[in-house]
């Protein structure tokens, strides 16, 4: 089937290039849900071009800013604020037609800017809403669910292409409180994109390399929130560039440890600084900030004198590596600071990277959440019959009768917007019918799903029997209908999770059902209102689970967690500071490393693992290591048993060919596929011990790095690791009817007669 053949080609593309001999158990096959190769499929469906610009101005520096977004493939603009500087609505608008809409671009998200509200912002947002995509339309919420047009500017929570946007507009953040931290939490909890984006006009002072206004507030709760969810924040207002370095903590400016120059690695937990203010209006100053050490590049007047320039990055809905550049001058724009970022954080439900992992005495285990829909017709055209043998077509009936009315005919009924996510699996699946008349006799009916990703509107050349279908489920109609109440059909979810498994579904797009009669049923119907009749027609309620991706940290408890084993004689020693890899004064030895507590839950599915490693000591060579597990269900202390008597999994090579400096923390290559081998044993269970074996590779010379152990500075090598947690499978009744009289029978058992005709 399409999702086996994606699980197995997800798997074998995962990180593991090198590994390519390798086959998944059928245990650990089994466990990869249809979930997964959506999930893969996802990151298969194009990446989406975001352009960052701001204080624009609508001169010819702004149109050239807009024109290198186009030049350079930009899809989606976002803009913080000081959109004309004279009060220009109609302008600004005649603006974004002129050097955006008409060029066949569509997607634009604005934030407000003082100037944009110290004039009429409302007449500014009607030109901006007047001018928002559908998909935007459909993907935006305001402040508490209001409708997106109405906050617009000022509050937004906008998902596009894997992206999750959080807007908030001047007003908003020149007088924060708790509401917009709450605000930005309950945006990005729960939500499954990997990339995730703050957007507001002003930056605070420390992140400002300019000077304007810098003094003026102090909200670093706003951009705590954002780090914590994984979410970078992009601001304008100061007419210059900037990038801040990677961020641990945004209020006590601490430089992450994983910081880069070029490389951007976010987690739950750290995030940086994006700011662009140089759309076209003018060109400042550093500011006294400038060369604060939290920054890692900027463009001010300082360093040349263009004035107008755009942010492109190339995000991957999946999370994995997108490109950035800040490019200046006239169009296409010089590159000025290419960078790379990376994203793990997709769910927060457990403490952020920057605390310890769960305990699992304290904290259950995380389950996948589940959510309930309810779909209603949009249009008198999206429920119809057909004559099966005129062909004849009606949309405007005041009724549905399924399936007799004076010849046999085809139901259909389309929900133009059904909001189910990527990746979710549907349990309960039902459409609720409102009696319009009795009907008569006991017919059965067949209802199954159109086998599209994004169904069509009923027309002449798109019947319902012209529909490609899922599998149906039979509905007996022998109960008697009464005038006024609702009638449910049997659970559609195997039907409906066809659909959204078909590798192209998006959360909003249009669902379809095809009734029919079913084999050897008599003629009789049911009849139901249709929108036509009573305003509502079929009503389509789902229940569905969602996939919970979950980061976590894991560390030793105490000293004899880690330990040396001398390849020599066996000797181990579990109170050294630090911990050769491999090699100590020339000899080969085992490292082992033991997490006695890992909150990863029965039936999850890692999708990232690796052991950070802080340099004690700069170690020498080019040392080769290769990093496997216990495999074993609950890791036994190194007391029980030593590294060179566990039976091991499949290992992962590292070459480290990086010199390393004291207090700077590595991390190893991807160890997702070694501990999933653990996770997916028999007896693993939440909260259950697992151990790490190194060795030197064989055949590679002498050499080592050496480490920190829990003796040395209390922490040791910790364990960060990213999992999915699948929601269950679905459960489905199915009900089988005879098809013959000679179906059923029955046999004397002392004279062997048989009888086929009994009734």
């Amino acid at each position: 089937s399409k999702a086996t053949v994606s699980v197995l080609y997800c798997l074998y593309i995962y990180e593991r290039g090198s590994k390519e001999e390798q086959r998944p158990s059928i245990m650990f096959m089994n466990r990869m849900s249809m979930m997964t190769a959506l999930g893969c499929m996802v990151g298969m469906a194009g990446s989406i071009k975001v352009g960052f610009v701001g204080d624009s101005g609508y001169g010819g520096n702004a149109a050239n800013s807009y024109a290198i977004m186009k030049e350079r493939g930009v899809e989606l603009v976002l803009q913080n604020g000081d959109f004309d500087y004279k009060n220009d609505y109609a302008g600004w608008g005649a603006f974004l037609d002129t050097n955006w809409f008409d060029k066949g671009m569509k997607h634009v998200l604005m934030s407000s800017g003082n100037h944009d509200v110290e004039r009429n912002f409302d007449s500014y947002r009607s030109q901006l809403v007047s001018r928002l995509s559908t998909d935007l339309l459909n993907n935006c919420k305001g402040r508490d669910g209001r409708d997106f047009k109405d906050d617009y500017g000022r509050w937004g929570n906008c998902a596009l292409n894997g992206i999750r946007i959080v807007l908030l507009g001047w007003d908003e953040m020149e007088h924060a409180d708790q509401s917009v931290t709450s605000f930005i939490k309950d945006s990005f909890t729960g939500t499954p994109e990997p990339w995730r984006i703050c957007m507001w006009h002003r930056p605070e002072g420390r992140y400002n390399p300019g000077d304007r206004h810098t003094s003026e507030y102090d909200n670093y709760e706003a951009y705590e929130a954002c780090r914590e969810h994984g979410a970078f924040v992009f601001s304008g207002h100061s007419h210059l560039y900037a990038r801040s370095k990677l961020m641990s903590s945004f209020e006590g400016f601490v430089v992450s440890q994983n910081d880069a120059s070029d490389r951007i690695q976010l987690t739950c937990g750290t995030s940086f600084a994006l700011i662009n203010g140089m759309a076209g209006r003018s060109l400042d100053d550093p500011g006294r900030y400038y060369s604060q050490h939290q920054h890692r590049k900027s463009y001010t007047s300082a360093d040349g004198n263009e004035l107008s320039g755009a942010v492109v990055c190339d995000f991957p809905p999946d999370g994995s590596v997108a490109s950035c550049d800040f490019f200046v001058g006239d169009s296409p724009g010089a590159s000025f600071d290419p960078f790379e970022i990376t994203s793990t954080c997709k769910e927060v439900s457990t403490p952020s990277p920057s605390q310890a992992s769960p305990s699992p005495s304290s904290e259950a285990p995380p389950t996948p959440g589940t959510q309930h829909l309810t779909v209603h017709l949009t249009s008198n055209e999206d429920d119809c019959e057909e004559r099966v043998h005129s062909g004849e077509l009606r949309t405007d009936s005041s009724d549905l009768e399924m399936t007799q009315e004076n010849e046999q005919q085809a139901v259909g009924i389309r929900w133009s917007s059904v909001e189910i996510p990527m990746g979710a699996v549907v349990t309960e699946a039902v459409i609720d019918f409102k009696c319009d008349e009795k009907g008569s006799g006991q017919p059965s009916v067949d209802i199954a799903f159109e086998l599209s990703d994004n169904s069509a509107s009923w027309s002449l050349s798109s019947k319902p029997t012209q529909r490609s279908l899922t599998s149906a489920t039979r509905w007996s109609l022998t109960e008697s209908w009464t005038v006024g109440d609702v009638y449910s059909s049997p659970n559609l979810a195997t039907q409906l999770n066809e659909v959204l498994s078909s590798g192209g579904w998006i959360s909003g797009n249009a669902i379809s059902v095809v009734i029919t009669k079913a084999a050897g049923s008599d003629d009789g119907a049911r009849i139901a209102n249709s929108r036509d009749g009573d305003g509502v027609g079929p009503v389509l309620k789902i229940t569905f689970a969602t996939q919970v991706v979950t980061d976590l940290v894991i560390k030793m408890s105490s000293g004899s967690d880690d330990c040396e084993e001398l390849v020599s004689n066996g000797e181990v020693d579990s109170s050294s500071s630090d911990l050769e890899l491999p090699d100590e004064n020339g000899k080969e030895q085992l490292v082992g490393i033991r997490w006695p507590s890992v909150a990863i839950p029965t039936g999850a599915v890692v999708t990232e693992a690796v052991i950070d490693f802080t340099c004690d000591e700069k170690g020498s060579g080019q040392p080769v290591i290769d990093i496997a597990f216990d495999k074993a269900a609950s890791s036994a202390s190194w007391g029980v048993q030593k590294p060179s008597s566990r039976l091991l999994t499949s290992s992962a090579t590292w070459s480290i060919t990086q010199d390393w400096t004291p207090g700077t923390v590595y991390s190893s290559p991807n160890l997702a596929w070694e501990i999933n081998e653990v996770i997916s044993l028999n007896g693993w269970s939440y909260g259950n011990a697992i151990s790490a074996v190194i060795i030197r590779s064989l055949g590679t010379q002498s050499g080592n790095r050496i480490a920190e152990s829990f003796n040395g500075d209390g922490l040791g090598p910790v364990l960060r690791v990213t999992y999915s947690l699948l929601p269950p499978p679905v459960s489905s009744t199915l009900e089988v009817h005879l098809t013959s009289n000679a179906d059923d029978c029955e046999e004397r058992v002392h004279s062997g007669e048989l009888r086929t005709d009994s009734s």
